[in-house]
């Protein structure tokens, strides 16, 4: 969910290779969380990649 305070960070996740998900959210703690539920959601990323994806880094960008 967006709120109007949210800034936008991107947060790369790392299982076996890498992928990216730009979030809008409050902080970097919630930015991983609503990463993690963008993965979830993901129809294109098996079960077992889910099961190993940890967080390499989250940075806050610029909103385009």
């Amino acid at each position: 969910m967006v709120g109007k305070s949210d800034k936008l960070f991107e947060v790369e996740l790392k299982s076996s290779t890498y992928r990216v998900y730009k979030v809008s959210a409050q902080d970097a703690e919630a930015a991983e969380r609503e990463a993690y539920r963008e993965l979830d959601m993901d129809c294109n990323v098996s079960r077992a990649w889910m099961e190993n994806a940890v967080v390499e880094s989250i940075a806050m960008v610029d909103e385009e």
